[in-house]
């Protein structure tokens, strides 16, 4: 009976591995991959701590993403996008001293791009919110919205802090 069996198992797995037919399909890409975006100078290694760092970040992984930017630094300390989300993860962290470092720090290197100025801004007004000195809170509010007037996180904090007592 259990000869019968195992014969009759290896006759069904020839079977059907004689009679399964598999299709490949071959898809050729029609345009080439994006070039990697990458700063004159800076580190692949740093690019891809960065990369992981964001990941985790998107994540709530903060722990995780501070040791990776913190390596991308390491790497390539004019990483500007390493100093902000590190920045964005202190501040989660509740470690504000040196949140308020790396956003110095990205604040210095793109002083001349609006976007950047503003959520830079942004971020240190929240701190400042956190702490509970609304005054500074609404004076980076404002300088965000300087930098860039239709950055809407800004205009809504500000507006959040006339119902807070100074």
């Amino acid at each position: 009976m259990s000869k019968l069996l195992g014969w009759g198992l290896v006759l069904g797995v020839f079977l059907t591995g004689c009679t399964a037919s598999r299709t490949v399909i071959v898809h050729e890409r029609t345009t080439p991959p994006p070039p990697a975006v990458q700063t004159p100078g800076q580190d692949h290694s740093s690019r891809v701590h960065t990369r992981n760092g964001i990941r985790f970040y998107e994540r709530g992984h903060y722990r995780k993403a501070v040791r990776q930017f913190e390596l991308a630094i390491a790497k390539d300390p004019d990483n500007w996008e390493a100093h902000f989300y590190l920045a964005e993860c202190y501040r989660e962290l509740r470690d504000f001293d040196r949140c308020l470092v790396h956003y110095d720090r990205v604040r210095e290197m793109h002083e001349d791009d609006p976007r950047w100025t503003a959520r830079v801004e942004f971020g240190i007004g929240i701190v400042f919110e956190q702490r509970g000195d609304f005054q500074k809170a609404r004076t980076h509010f404002e300088l965000a919205l300087v930098a860039n007037p239709g950055y809407e996180p800004a205009r809504r904090a500000k507006l959040r802090l006339t119902s807070k007592k100074f």
